[in-house]
């Protein structure tokens, strides 16, 4: 099934999203992303100017926090290091 046609079934796209493990806590137990930014309360389109806010100071604490304080060889080095645990293996796959 393709991702346009889960985005149309509306109600059912949560708990599609929840069977595919597609939600923001799975991508981050998988250590897919850095950091899941919270939503505002009834969703991001509710309030633009705290989710820019929110996802400017996640980008803040991810540039000063993790990027600055490397230099680009080890940055190069950590980030490969990342996408290739990002591989299949046997231990990360999920079980449906």
């Amino acid at each position: 099934m393709r991702g346009d046609t889960l985005a149309r079934r509306g109600a059912h796209t949560a708990a599609a999203a929840e069977a595919l493990r597609l939600t923001a806590d799975d991508l981050k137990r998988l250590r897919l992303v850095d950091e899941v930014v919270p939503e505002p309360l009834g969703g991001a389109h509710r309030d633009p100017a705290s989710t820019i806010e929110a996802v400017a100071e996640a980008v803040e604490r991810g540039t000063r926090g993790r990027l600055l304080a490397m230099d680009g060889v080890t940055l190069k080095a950590r980030r490969r290091e990342k996408y290739m645990e990002m591989g299949p293996r046997s231990d990360r796959l999920i079980s449906l």
